[in-house]
C-alpha cells in the first residue's frame, strides 16, 4: 500500500519524521529551496510529500515566484487563474484576487491543495505509488479529465503533457539520489 495524500499515508509521515530538515532531494535547485518554508507548510497543510511538490515547483516556474506563462499561468506552481478561482470556490476560500497568485505562500497553498486532490484521484486507480504521481502531474499540467480519459485508454496525453509525466517520473525516481540525471546543479 502507498499513500501520498490526504493524511492516508505512510509516505508523508515518512517524510516527515525523517526529513525535518526540509526538502530532502540534494540536487534540487537553490531556485525553489529558497522557498523551502512555504514549500514545507503548504504541504504540510494538504498532506502533501514536500519533495513532490517542490518537483512541481521546479517543473512549473524552477523557483521563479513571478512566472507567467504565454497561456496565462501564475507563480511557482503555474496556477491559470480560471483553476485558482475554482480552487478559491471549492475551498470556500475568501479575499482571493489573481495578483495574489504571485504570492509564493498563496500559489503553494493553492497548488499543493490542487495536486493533492489530483493524487487522491489517481491513487485509487493505479497500483504504485509512482504511477500516481505520474498520473497526478499529468492531471495537474493537462486536466484531471484529460488525463483519467488517458489512463481508460480513451484518449491521449498532449505532448506537452507527455512530457510533463514523463519529467516528474524521472525526477520522483531520482529524488533520493545524489545527482539528478536531467537536473544540472552548480
Amino acid at each position: 500500500d502507498f499513500c501520498l495524500s490526504r493524511g492516508l499515508g505512510d509516505v508523508y509521515k515518512r517524510q516527515s519524521e525523517s526529513d525535518d530538515a526540509g526538502i530532502a532531494i540534494r540536487w534540487m535547485p537553490e531556485s525553489v529551496t529558497a522557498h523551502e518554508d512555504a514549500i514545507l507548510g503548504a504541504a504540510g497543510r494538504h498532506d502533501i510529500d514536500p519533495d513532490l511538490v517542490a518537483i512541481v515547483v521546479l517543473l512549473e516556474s524552477r523557483g521563479n515566484a513571478k512566472a507567467k506563462s504565454p497561456t496565462g499561468a501564475r507563480g511557482l506552481m503555474q496556477l491559470m487563474p480560471k483553476t485558482a478561482e475554482q480552487i478559491v470556490s471549492e475551498r470556500g476560500l475568501s479575499d482571493h484576487d489573481a495578483q495574489r497568485l504571485d504570492e509564493p505562500a498563496y500559489n503553494l497553498d493553492l497548488g499543493a491543495w490542487y495536486l493533492g486532490q489530483q493524487l487522491e484521484r489517481f491513487e485509487k486507480l493505479v497500483d504504485t505509488e509512482a504511477e500516481a504521481v505520474a498520473w497526478a502531474a499529468a492531471a495537474y499540467n493537462g486536466g484531471p479529465s484529460a488525463a483519467a480519459a488517458a489512463l481508460r485508454g480513451e484518449g491521449e496525453l498532449s505532448d506537452e503533457t507527455t512530457r510533463y509525466q514523463a519529467m516528474t517520473r524521472t525526477l520522483w525516481a531520482e529524488r533520493r539520489a545524489a545527482k539528478s540525471s536531467v537536473v544540472k546543479t552548480k
